[in-house]
C-alpha cells in the first residue's frame, strides 16, 4: 500500500470512528481489521459502494473468503478497490469479479495553486455552522438524517478540516480535508446543484491545501471518477487545475452476482 492509499484508508476509518452513537446505530456501521488493510460497511444502505468497500488489501487472496462472509452476513454487496495493474487483480478475475467503477489517484504538494477569482466566499466550519455544513452534504448525497450529523461531527474532530464555500450567507457547497503526520487527503467535495460552474470547488480546494500546509503536511491525495471515453469531467478538470498530478487508476472490483 503506497501513501495514497495510506491517506484514503486513514481517512475512512477516522470518519467511521467519528460517527455519533446514534448514527452508528441507525446506519448499522460496521469495520473488519484486516491488519494493513481494511473492510468498512453502511448496512443500512447495502449498495452504496462508496461506503461498502475494502481498501489496502494486497496481493494474494488469503483474506478474501473472510471479507465475502462479512460482507454475505450483513447483507451488503461491495467494492474491492485497487490500484490498476496490481497482481491481485488477476486474483479477482479468477474468482469472478468483474470491473466496476474506476477512479484516478491524484497527488501534489503544498505549495500554492495559482489565485482564481471568484465571487463567493469559503471558512472553515466550527461547531456553531457545522450542522448547516451537514445538512449540506447529506444534501449532496441525496440522504437526510442522521447523515447529516455524520458529517458534522467532523467540523470539531482532530485531524480533519471542514470548509465552506458561501454566497453571500448561503451556504452552497462543502469540501473536507484529513490530515496525518506528513500526509493529507481531499475528499466529501459538492456544490449543490443550482450554485455549480462558480468557482465554488477551485476556492475549496485552494483553501484545504493552504490548511494542509499549516497543519505539516508534504504530500496530498485526492481521486476522482477516471475519464469516460477519454473525457474528464468537471471534479478531473478542478483537480488538475489545483495543480494535481496524476498518479495512477484506482478499480473498484464487484463481487460474482
Amino acid at each position: 500500500m503506497d501513501d495514497l492509499e495510506r491517506i484514503e484508508l486513514s481517512a475512512v476509518l477516522d470518519f467511521f470512528a467519528a460517527a455519533p452513537p446514534d448514527v452508528l446505530h441507525a446506519f448499522d456501521l460496521a469495520v473488519l481489521d484486516l491488519g494493513d488493510a481494511a473492510a468498512f460497511s453502511i448496512g443500512a444502505h447495502p449498495k452504496m459502494l462508496l461506503f461498502n468497500r475494502v481498501l489496502g488489501l494486497e496481493e494474494g487472496d488469503a483474506a478474501l473468503p473472510q471479507i465475502e462472509r462479512w460482507f454475505a452476513s450483513r447483507g451488503c454487496t461491495f467494492a474491492v478497490s485497487i490500484r490498476t495493474g496490481a497482481d491481485l487483480e488477476g486474483v479477482l478475475d479468477e474468482r469472478g469479479y468483474r470491473r466496476g467503477t474506476a477512479f484516478m489517484k491524484f497527488r501534489r504538494g503544498v505549495e500554492q495553486p495559482p489565485v482564481r477569482r471568484s465571487p463567493l466566499r469559503t471558512e472553515q466550519i466550527r461547531e456553531e455552522r457545522a450542522g448547516d455544513y451537514g445538512t449540506v452534504v447529506a444534501a449532496l448525497f441525496g440522504l437526510g438524517s442522521p447523515l447529516d450529523r455524520w458529517f458534522a461531527a467532523l467540523c470539531t474532530r482532530a485531524r480533519w478540516a471542514c470548509f465552506a464555500a458561501f454566497d453571500e450567507s448561503r451556504l452552497i457547497g462543502t469540501a473536507a480535508a484529513h490530515f496525518a503526520d506528513t500526509l493529507g487527503w481531499l475528499g466529501a467535495a459538492g456544490t449543490l446543484e443550482d450554485a455549480r460552474r462558480r468557482g465554488a470547488q477551485a476556492a475549496l480546494l485552494a483553501a484545504r491545501i493552504r490548511a494542509a500546509g499549516d497543519a505539516g503536511v508534504r504530500l496530498l491525495a485526492t481521486e476522482t471518477v477516471d475519464r469516460v471515453d477519454g473525457i474528464p469531467g468537471p471534479s478531473f478538470r478542478n483537480v488538475l487545475r489545483a495543480g494535481f498530478e496524476e498518479a495512477y487508476v484506482q478499480q473498484w472490483w464487484l463481487p460474482p452476482e
